[in-house]
């Protein structure tokens, strides 16, 4: 409800997966309403697969505005064939995750490439991984670290 909010639409709703299909149109109908009421700009969806996005897309009116969803260097740019699947559609392919999730995974913080990298060029082997999304040309979004020990200077 808008009103507990205290305000009069929000910026983006978005849909996360759901394995049935079913539920998947139905509940992209509600944001479809709820953009044509105005108590949304955009609407987009949260990890979804090939599969889920062409089940989306046979009854969708709107499409997505994109599809957020984990996306990391050791995943490689287009997983699954998923961010051709959004392109054809026109879908933006927003990554989060870029050193693994929930938590930073040790095997991309320590990967003697990223590490090569990151020393040529005085970088993070974080930052590494962030610049491998962004230069693949997808939207990213960070989340703060719980590890303030891996932090030095201005890297988190």
């Amino acid at each position: 409800d808008l009103q507990v909010l205290g305000v009069k639409y929000v910026d983006m709703l978005m849909l996360r997966d759901t394995p049935d299909p079913k539920n998947i149109q139905a509940q992209w109908k509600v944001l479809e309403e709820a953009l044509a009421a105005g108590k949304t700009r955009s609407v987009g969806i949260i990890n979804y697969c090939p599969s889920g996005l062409e089940t989306l897309m046979e009854t969708a009116h709107v499409v997505p505005a994109l599809n957020y969803i984990m996306c990391h260097v050791g995943m490689g740019p287009d997983i699954q064939g998923l961010r051709t699947k959004n392109e054809k559609y026109g879908i933006r392919t927003f990554a989060y995750g870029q050193t693994g999730e929930p938590e930073p995974r040790e095997a991309l913080l320590n990967d003697p490439i990223l590490k090569r990298i990151g020393e040529t060029h005085k970088k993070s082997t974080e930052e590494v991984a962030l610049r491998w999304v962004l230069q693949n040309d997808l939207a990213a979004s960070l989340r703060p670290s719980g590890n303030f020990g891996r932090c030095e200077g201005n890297e988190c």
